[in-house]
């Protein structure tokens, strides 16, 4: 019978050979103590982790099934590959494989159906919903990463496609659709219950980081304190408008223009809360969100901005715009909402 187990022949088959039943077969092995090598742990260790062989090719192997090589793999307290560790990379039947245009939009048909339910998009968040990571789980899901693979440095060339591909997608047309949809959801507050200097200090927000467009002065300021984060990094860097959006709003500057990386400039958070000139009275229009009456002092002038925007040979996907926008704005045309 080792003679027959050795040349991997299966219990069953020797049972069959053997006239007897499978049972018979097990009790004799037992009673022999008859070496079968997949109850080895050294052999299952080599086979499963040495030669990275998955269950079922060693159940081949062996002639047996899978669930009998899981059982052993258990009493010999070795452990099995998880999923991740299963299917990453070539290991994973879709490894190299790309979907259509085709079947991009089937599968984003079906999912858009499927998440109207209320209650399937309330099971979706429900794995981590009020859970808060421990610092321990934190760190050690991210400890195994330089702090380099968080960021991307993109060539020039990359740059100005993403530009140009942004410029080609974001239309009107399209930006209108989006806020359609986000009104109907209840994801956006309508824009007709929205103030008009909210819908302006919104519309000249960066459109971009911005902060691979510093000069060697800001640059190492970067480098010194870090971007600002209110939690973790309170006295960090953070984008100035050097021409304030709340100016532009009372000069009814179109909005695009104050975006314009021209405008943009780098400073300490603790220098931006230092620009602003708190006012005892209330004969000022402008009301912070904690009731507080103020006003930006600028770094530029309006006419400043204008004349370096005009003077400005670097790429910026809305060049030609802000170009068109100071024109007009120039021959007595006005941002109104």
């Amino acid at each position: 019978m080792q003679e027959q187990i050795d040349k991997r022949i299966s219990q069953e088959q020797i049972s069959k050979k053997a006239n007897c039943d499978i049972l018979t077969v097990r009790k004799y092995i037992k009673k022999y103590n008859i070496e079968v090598c997949y109850r080895k742990k050294d052999w299952l260790y080599e086979q499963y982790w040495k030669n990275e062989l998955s269950l079922s090719e060693i159940g081949k192997l062996v002639n047996c099934d899978r669930t009998v090589i899981s059982r052993w793999m258990k009493r010999n307290n070795l452990r099995v590959r998880s999923h991740s560790e299963r299917t990453m990379g070539s290991k994973n039947g879709n490894y190299g494989n790309k979907w259509s245009d085709e079947q991009k939009r089937i599968r984003g048909e079906r999912t858009s159906k499927i998440m109207k339910d209320p209650e399937i998009r309330y099971k979706c968040g429900s794995a981590n919903r009020g859970k808060k990571f421990s610092k321990e789980l934190i760190e050690k899901m991210h400890k195994h990463r330089p702090a380099e693979s968080y960021s991307h440095t993109y060539s020039e060339e990359t740059r100005n496609l993403i530009g140009k591909l942004s410029k080609e997608k974001f239309t009107d047309e399209y930006n209108k659709r989006i806020r359609s949809l986000m009104e109907e959801r209840g994801w956006w507050i309508p824009l007709e219950e929205k103030a008009d200097f909210s819908i302006y200090y919104q519309k000249a927000n960066w459109v971009e980081k911005m902060f691979n467009r510093c000069n060697k002065e800001e640059e190492s300021l970067l480098k010194e304190y870090g971007v600002f984060n209110p939690f973790t990094n309170n006295i960090g860097v953070v984008r100035d408008h050097m021409y304030s959006r709340r100016s532009g709003f009372k000069e009814k500057v179109f909005p695009k223009i104050l975006r314009h990386p021209e405008n943009c400039s780098l400073i300490l958070n603790t220098e931006n809360i230092s620009k602003i000139s708190r006012i005892k009275n209330n004969n000022t229009q402008h009301r912070s969100s904690n009731g507080q009456f103020y006003q930006d002092t600028n770094s530029v002038s309006r006419e400043e901005l204008f004349n370096l925007i005009k003077n400005y040979r670097k790429e910026w996907k809305e060049q030609e715009e802000c170009l068109e926008l100071i024109k007009k704005y120039e021959e007595g045309k006005r941002w109104i909402r």
